[in-house]
């Protein structure tokens, strides 16, 4: 027979041609040529094989299930240690930023060990836009994970643009916050990552024994005791603290952040958290609660942590729906 299924497979998947190819040679439409397709992947006479092997689709659709409106890519972490967790969800997540943007998209970015590491993994493979940092950062550290050099680097791998944000990442006092936010510079740059059309940034479990956090000089031990005293479980770019029910918290602290208030950040259209390792496992979750995450790049052991509990919406969501809808006072707005 001239035209069977098993020949228009044959065409389609050994010879690599396309629908239109084949229509063309066999004079034939390229609806039927789909159509045959189809019946010979129902029959038998066709079979795709597919090696999942680092990829958790599955998973994937099932935690979309559990979190409503939330996209999951898992990455492969293998051995689950620390360096090879942040290594496989900064690879993932670069990769997932070389398709997704376009010269003319603004991106905040935020700070830590991870995106440091994703800024290195970007280098000539993202579109040239605009690089905007959250949060200022002129910690004692001699650690590159401020936003603004994250954001730089981000821009200078892409032939992009980025803005500065000259300033530390928490004042000394609200005091000093209100000084530090009247500078015009500080202002541009604040508006700007207002108007982002992407945000990416990690999470951190500040009181963890391996948070960045402690070791960014953002923070005096008085500050780390606030964030003791609080419960704070979930510390997002140092904008935002969550407690346990997914409710802000430590506000003297995030009063001080030189950064976009918690209210803008959540209204940027696309949020996308990169965060591996079990002990950030409670801190994505409280993230993803309070409604700051629209995409999660994580690996696969904190994505079955996130299955194994089960949990959609800590016990006191009710309570914590109406904050979301309301204004925060900010001098930028």
């Amino acid at each position: 027979m001239y035209v069977s299924l098993a020949r228009i497979a044959h065409m389609y998947y050994e010879e690599e041609l396309t629908q239109r190819e084949i229509a063309d040679r066999l004079d034939i439409s390229r609806i039927r040529v789909s159509r045959y397709l189809q019946q010979a992947r129902a029959t038998g006479v066709a079979t795709v094989w597919i090696r999942y092997a680092g990829l958790f689709v599955e998973e994937e659709a099932a935690l979309r299930a559990l979190f409503p409106g939330v996209r999951f890519i898992i990455a492969d972490a293998l051995d689950g240690t620390g360096p090879q967790v942040r290594d496989a969800v900064a690879t993932t997540a670069a990769d997932y930023l070389a398709t997704v943007l376009r010269p003319e998209h603004k991106v905040a970015v935020g700070w830590g060990e991870t995106m440091h590491l994703l800024a290195a993994k970007t280098a000539n493979r993202l579109a040239p836009a605009e690089f905007i940092p959250l949060i200022g950062g002129q910690g004692s550290t001699a650690l590159d994970v401020h936003a603004t050099l994250i954001a730089h680097a981000l821009a200078q791998g892409s032939g992009g643009r980025a803005l500065p944000l000259l300033a530390p990442a928490v004042a000394q006092s609200v005091e000093q916050h209100k000084m530090i936010i009247k500078d015009p510079g500080i202002r541009t740059t604040l508006a700007a990552a207002r108007r982002a059309d992407y945000a990416i940034y990690s999470v951190q479990a500040p009181l963890s024994p391996d948070a960045t956090i402690g070791r960014a000089g953002y923070f005096t031990a008085a500050d780390l005791e606030i964030l003791r005293h609080d419960g704070v479980l979930s510390d997002l770019v140092s904008i935002c603290y969550l407690n346990e029910r997914a409710q802000p918290t430590a506000d003297s602290l995030s009063r001080r952040a030189v950064a976009l208030p918690r209210d803008q950040l959540r209204a940027i259209p696309t949020k996308v958290i990169v965060g591996g390792g079990l002990s950030k496992a409670a801190a994505l979750r409280i993230a993803i609660w309070a409604g700051y995450a629209d995409v999660v790049i994580t690996d696969h052991l904190v994505a079955r942590r996130l299955m194994e509990e089960r949990l959609t919406a800590p016990p006191t969501a009710v309570d914590r729906l109406p904050e979301r809808s309301k204004s925060e006072a900010s001098p930028l707005a």
